[in-house]
């Protein structure tokens, strides 16, 4: 599933959202691109493959599956990590940013939320 999802970020560049005073129209912004971004790629596919990778991207979009919630998981710490490589790119987010952004996502899986602690006791010492 989590291909399913990247290959639109593969059209869309992943778009990054920074903490600012407009940022839920970032957010509206980017699921509105990743839209348009899937019914361009939609086309691109044979038929076949492009009902059952509709399929796989409303049960994403949606969190129908405990997979859906756990790839979407997946995609909210990425750039999490990568604020540890390119801190310059990330210089707007803070810790009440990376707990508004994330947390939420670890409420189905709360084994993995020390993934989420370590990282802010590291970036946020």
């Amino acid at each position: 599933m989590i291909v399913y999802h990247d290959f639109i970020e593969a059209e869309t560049w992943d778009i990054d959202f920074q903490p600012t005073l407009d940022s839920e129209s970032k957010r509206r912004s980017k699921k509105e691109t990743e839209q348009d971004a899937m019914k361009v790629f939609i086309k691109k596919l044979p038929k076949e493959i492009s009902k059952i990778y509709e399929e796989k991207n409303t049960e994403y979009e949606e969190r129908q599956s405990l997979e859906s919630k756990f790839v979407k998981l997946v995609d909210i710490v990425e750039p999490d990590f990568l604020c540890l490589a390119f801190p310059e790119k990330y210089k707007l987010w803070n810790k009440d940013f990376h707990i508004e952004k994330d947390l939420k996502y670890y409420n189905d899986f709360p084994e993995l939320k020390f993934i989420f602690d370590e990282l802010l006791n590291f970036l946020y010492k």
